[in-house]
């Protein structure tokens, strides 16, 4: 690793020369060495003035923080992250005071923390205005009223599966007097910068100005719907059990019961004990069901009810299908949360130097403006003083993702299955239904969406929608003429609260024991990694997961009927979580959080979690013989070369393909086997590739003929094997991470392990064939279809280089630029540990 990391280094000092950072601010004195990078930029704000200059003058200058950390984020350069005090600052109010370093990054000093935050509130409006009414629409469910009809789909799922205003001010209600006043001087700072704007063109941001947006007061509510939102989008996952279901239907009907139960459980695999798991395996077992293993009968229970489901079964299924490409579409191009990211953190034992490190880059997509805001907040005194630094949503008054001079704590996506799909029999009239014995009726109520259009004046209207709940939960469905409903029951259904007072608490930790306290109230499923200055790493998979029934299979749809009720909610403890693990360090990129952790639904390539997992390229690296070096000085330039040390890691995921280390032993085998020189050609050029997919010379193609080969061979040849039995059903292929093994990809590799797999599968789904011959005859196809695109001549087969696209949320640019699986903000912090 340590010679593609020294190449890459120079191809990235010949791409981009020195960075002019401004002057270095004068740093605050902390035990702790930091780096961070926020793409495309820290702002997200173009004024009236500024864009009607633009538009006579025919240019598009945007101003210095909209796109600036694109250059250095493509080179691997980061700018130092230590707290700051520099330069001129802006005073909204008294006692409070926002300086701005050369990127543009707020560090907001206050006097009390009701100072702090008001300036946080402030100076994040200032930067996010219009991405705060953006994301605050989408978290009330009134995306219509901004962008028209395209908007309904995702404001009715919104209000269906969230809460009502009402709602809302119960929870907030319930939160101690210290979390309002935060929330309640934040809102103040932000309506601050409202009314300012209305007073100044130049601080109107041209989108409102532009939609003659009435832009109303924000509110401590607003703020709390917003983190809800996050709390759900990102990291409460699962509920695909119809889906399964129609996959399951079909498969009876191609192979009958008996054939379609075994391939059911090869391609929706629950638990490969193959796959790298974030807690090592002598650190311990964690089980997704420690009140009981499932029964045996459990999958033949749960297909006898899909059997008797009704016809609308697969039309709800696509319905819901639907509305999560409608979410992803949105997610794109209104750079709304999405899940994602890697993180990882080395103890004093692995590390060169003694010292405790973390490393965080959350994966949320490209937009202007980012999806995360930096900031910096300090204020209060004593046991209440806050001194942190890191990222939030702008709209929510919190270190979502950060550090103090005391400890780091990064995020990722945790992708355990806290939703389940009940179906629910009706009795009598299409609003009432079974349970527990008893006729219930469901709580139903009429919701009025506005519909809005400025571009589209003919569009505007208003719309109604009935919204209904049972027992389990919002309801997806009603099928009247079959008998039933479809209902999704969330685990962190009306306690998302207990995530966002966990966040509040996070940065006052004195130690790691408070860290935990505070961990404990956490209700989503976001993985946490932690480094402290005592030099201690620790890592958990928490918040609320059910204790399912064992009667029935948690792939699948469960009845409503109140003969498959959740046991209970796994304690904090029954979690996965690891603390100082003997082997120095922890690492999560979306990945099985331990052994014994079953997953029950696909979610694009991330699961089913299988042995060949994205997690792999970092634990090369981490788990290697070299310890982890150190985060770099400053370069000449005021920045950090981020190629080396801590950030090893962060190359080798993002640069390098995720499939092809899986495959490298079976191609070698192959090449020993064949004479035919067209396959020899091409299988000695892919054993002759590296795996990076960088192009380092920048010239939008393949740097070889081996990469082209590889990714349009790998994905084809298994879908061919596997299509016969996925019948059209989509969630098997490749999702968000171009090069990741997609849950296809690793059915086709236990293929070919065959009986040696660590979760062999049920049939030999290669039909009797060794697998080098399956490896050659597949190949053989693909190859033909190359020389289509691209001529006789393999040399030549140089496919585009792949590209992240900038999406534009306003006004601003859009664009791509070269591609790198890597976080969309990064931190990295070093704590001195004595």
């Amino acid at each position: 690793m340590k010679s593609r990391l020294v190449v890459l280094a120079g191809v990235v000092a010949l791409a981009f020369p020195a960075l002019a950072a401004g002057s270095p601010p004068v740093q605050v004195p902390g035990g702790f060495r930091a780096a961070t990078i926020n793409t495309p930029g820290q702002s997200g704000h173009i004024s009236v003035l500024d864009f009607a200059a633009d538009t006579a003058n025919g240019t598009k200058t945007y101003g210095p923080h909209l796109t600036d950390g694109l250059v250095p984020y493509t080179a691997y350069k980061y700018k130092p992250g230590e707290f700051f005090r520099s330069g001129t600052p802006t005073i909204p109010r008294p006692g409070v005071k926002i300086y701005r370093d050369s990127f543009g990054v707020p560090a907001v000093w206050g006097g009390s923390i009701a100072d702090a935050w008001y300036g946080v509130g402030y100076a994040l409006a200032e930067d996010r205005m219009w991405q705060m009414h953006l994301l605050r629409m989408a978290a009330l469910g009134r995306l219509a009223e901004l962008i028209g009809t395209g908007g309904l789909p995702s404001d009715i799922a919104t209000r269906r599966d969230f809460y009502t205003p009402a709602e809302y001010a119960q929870q907030f209600a319930s939160l101690d007097d210290w979390e309002k006043e935060q929330l309640i001087a934040y809102a103040a700072g932000v309506n601050q910068y409202i009314a300012e704007m209305h007073a100044d063109p130049r601080k109107m941001p041209a989108e409102i100005a532009a939609l003659a947006l009435p832009i109303e007061p924000w509110t401590p509510i607003d703020s709390f719907a917003l983190g809800g939102l996050i709390a759900r989008s990102v990291a409460s996952d699962g509920g695909q059990e119809l889906g399964n279901a129609a996959l399951l239907r079909d498969l009876i009907t191609t192979y009958g019961a008996t054939e379609a139960a075994k391939i059911f459980n090869d391609v929706l695999w629950r638990n490969d004990p193959a796959a790298p798991t974030s807690v090592p395996a002598s650190e311990g077992t964690f089980s997704s069901y420690p009140h009981g293993a499932p029964l045996g009968s459990s999958l033949q229970r749960s297909l006898s009810l899909v059997e008797a489901l009704p016809g609308s079964l697969p039309d709800v299924a696509a319905q819901l299908t639907a509305e999560r490409a409608v979410r992803d579409k949105l997610r794109t191009e209104l750079g709304l949360p999405r899940p994602g990211s890697n993180v990882w953190a080395v103890s004093p034992s692995r590390s060169a130097n003694g010292n405790a490190m973390l490393f965080n880059g959350p994966q949320v997509g490209y937009t202007v403006a980012g999806l995360l805001t930096e900031f910096e907040v300090h204020g209060g005194r004593g046991d209440r003083r806050l001194d942190a630094k890191g990222i939030t949503v702008a709209g929510f008054p919190a270190v979502g993702i950060g550090y103090t001079p005391h400890h780091a704590w990064g995020l990722t996506s945790g992708l355990s299955d806290t939703i389940d799909m009940y179906v629910e029999q009706l009795a009598g009239d299409k609003h009432s239904y079974r349970y527990d014995g008893e006729t219930r009726k469901m709580q139903c109520r009429t919701e009025l969406f506005k519909l809005r259009n400025t571009l589209a004046p003919e569009q505007t209207g208003i719309h109604t929608q009935e919204l209904c709940r049972t027992v389990h939960g919002p309801v997806i469905a009603i099928d009247e003429a079959g008998g039933v409903a479809y209902a999704q029951r969330y685990a962190i259904w009306n306690n998302e609260i207990g995530t966002l007072r966990s966040m509040f608490r996070w940065p006052y930790a004195k130690n790691l024991e408070e860290f935990t306290d505070a961990m404990r109230l956490v209700t989503w499923n976001e993985n946490l990694t932690y480094a402290d200055a005592e030099g201690n790493i620790a890592y958990w998979h928490p918040g609320s997961y059910p204790a399912r029934p064992r009667a029935f299979d948690e792939r699948l749809p469960y009845p409503g009927d109140g003969s498959a009720e959740w046991e209970r909610l796994l304690t904090f403890e029954e979690m996965p979580h690891t603390i100082n693990p003997a082997q120095g360090w922890v690492a999560n990129w979306n990945s099985k959080p331990s052994a014994g952790w079953t997953s029950g639904d696909p979610h694009y390539s991330d699961r089913p979690w299988g042995v060949a997992n994205r997690l792999s390229a970092l634990a090369d690296v981490l788990g290697g013989p070299a310890p982890i070096g150190a985060i770099p000085a400053p370069g000449p330039d005021g920045l950090i070369d981020g190629t080396q040390g801590l950030f090893a890691p962060d190359v080798a995921g993002g640069n390098f393909d995720l499939t092809f280390p899986a495959f490298r032993p079976y191609l070698a085998e192959a090449r020993a086997a064949t004479s035919d020189p067209r396959l020899a050609a091409a299988l000695d050029a892919m054993l002759a590739w590296d795996g990076s997919h960088f192009d380092a010379n920048n010239d939008g193609k393949a740097d070889t003929p081996g990469h082209t080969i590889f990714h349009e061979w790998v994905e084809q040849a298994a879908r061919g094997v596997f299509n016969p039995y996925l019948l059209g059903h989509g969630a098997f292929f490749r999702g968000g991470h171009r090069t990741d093994p997609s849950p296809v990809i690793n059915m086709f590799l236990r293929a070919l392990q065959g009986p040696a797999a660590a979760l062999p599968q049920s049939r030999d789904y290669l039909n009797g064939k060794t697998r080098t011959q399956v490896i050659l005859e597949t190949l053989d196809t693909r190859l033909n279809a190359l020389q289509a695109i691209y001529g006789s001549n393999m040399n030549a087969w140089l496919m585009p280089a792949f590209r992240s696209r900038l999406e534009s949320q306003g006004l601003g640019p859009g664009g791509s630029f070269r591609y790198q699986d890597r976080g969309s903000w990064i931190e990295a912090i070093e704590y001195f540990v004595d």
